[in-house]
């Protein structure tokens, strides 16, 4: 299995140093530069997993909204993008409530369906 950890926001992003093992950041689709920035990660961390022969790759982004029931659209967004890349499941946390299950079925850029399983682990 590869695991790739994400957070949406971070204290300083923009002075992180570009280490390879730092957290990858998710940015909102309004804020376009960042927004393509943190989706050129998401593939290179996919395409840096995929050599190794995983059984699956694993997404474990900590986004959504606090206390809500429902994933957030950023959540939604987020999730579809990973499925869309290869990742398989998508293991949410830091809503601190419990939110619906979900398998997805997306289109990625090269036209592949791909099927995900997206959860919310409350924290």
């Amino acid at each position: 299995m590869a695991f790739l950890a994400y957070v949406h926001r971070a204290t300083r992003f923009r002075d992180m140093p570009t280490d390879p093992y730092y957290v990858g950041i998710l940015a909102s689709p309004k804020e376009k530069a960042a927004f393509e920035e943190s989706q050129r990660m998401l593939v290179e961390d996919v395409e840096t997993a995929r050599p190794h022969g995983p059984d699956s790759i694993i997404a474990l982004p900590h986004m959504g909204t606090q206390f809500s029931h429902e994933p957030d659209s950023f959540s939604e967004t987020s999730a579809r993008a990973m499925i869309a890349e290869g990742v398989a499941e998508v293991l949410v946390c830091h809503s601190h409530a419990a939110q619906p299950t979900q398998f997805l079925s997306v289109t990625s850029s090269d036209g592949k369906r791909r099927n995900g399983f997206v959860l919310c682990c409350p924290d």
